[in-house]
């Protein structure tokens, strides 16, 4: 029977409250943070801010899901411990059937896309791309092949030689899912990678991304709170609400 690509199971995490200082006004921001997380309703521990509560999430392989969520409900805490930028306080991550609770970013085949697109401003698109590659020490010929299947995919051709500078935003984020996507991760995670862009835009990138989870068939997490992304990727969504999936 095929593994699922993602299996957490019980994840909770822990955010410890600021440690008590020597300075009476850092101790008020302290109280006032911790003042406004209970209003905020988020739930705390005697050991910090409780942002998830014995999660348990399954996703299968090729399948894309839909994360949504108001902002501050833990979704990006949530793609970061798949990713593994941050440690879960209890609980087990699994990829493949392998428990990677305690494995660091790179030995994961996790790829992750955020919000702000962070691309080498000096280097080229085709640099840009091969940059991950170039890592692994992987061998010219086949680092050039992939960067010019990439740029096909996102539909690039005729801007390889341009610099982030001289691309739109939309390019600029195509070219950053290019550069997550060609290491040919087991899993793909998305954090909100269109809000920073115009509605037309939006939907353009929205179908391209489509298309792509269609093609290379990987296992898709794509965290949002925007109702027209959560209606058009037609995929399976699930809340996210006070650090539980309902």
């Amino acid at each position: 029977m095929e593994k699922p690509a993602i299996e957490l199971k019980d994840v909770v995490k822990v955010y410890p409250f600021p440690k008590k200082s020597i300075f009476k006004k850092k101790n008020e921001e302290s109280e006032k943070i911790r003042e406004n997380a209970v209003k905020a309703g988020i739930p705390t521990t005697n050991e910090g801010y409780l942002i998830l509560r014995k999660l348990n999430l399954k996703v299968e392989q090729g399948e894309f899901v839909v994360i949504k969520g108001e902002s501050g409900c833990g979704k990006t805490t949530l793609l970061r411990i798949i990713a593994g930028l941050e440690d879960v306080s209890a609980g087990q991550v699994f990829i493949e059937g392998e428990d990677v609770s305690d494995l660091p970013p790179e030995d994961r085949s996790v790829a992750m896309v955020f919000q702000n697109y962070s691309l080498y401003p000096h280097l080229s698109v085709e640099e840009n791309l091969a940059f991950p590659l170039q890592t692994l020490h992987i061998p010219r010929d086949e680092i050039n092949e992939q960067v010019k299947r990439m740029i096909e995919l996102l539909s690039l051709k005729g801007f390889e030689k341009n610099t982030p500078g001289e691309l739109s935003g939309g390019q600029c984020q195509r070219v950053a899912i290019g550069r997550a996507l060609i290491r040919k991760p087991k899993v793909f995670l998305l954090d909100e990678p269109f809000s920073n862009l115009d509605p037309l835009l939006r939907n353009t990138l929205r179908a391209e991304m489509i298309r792509i989870h269609e093609e290379l068939k990987c296992a898709f997490i794509y965290v949002t709170h925007n109702e027209e992304d959560i209606e058009n990727l037609h995929c399976r969504v699930l809340t996210l609400k006070d650090g539980v999936l309902v």
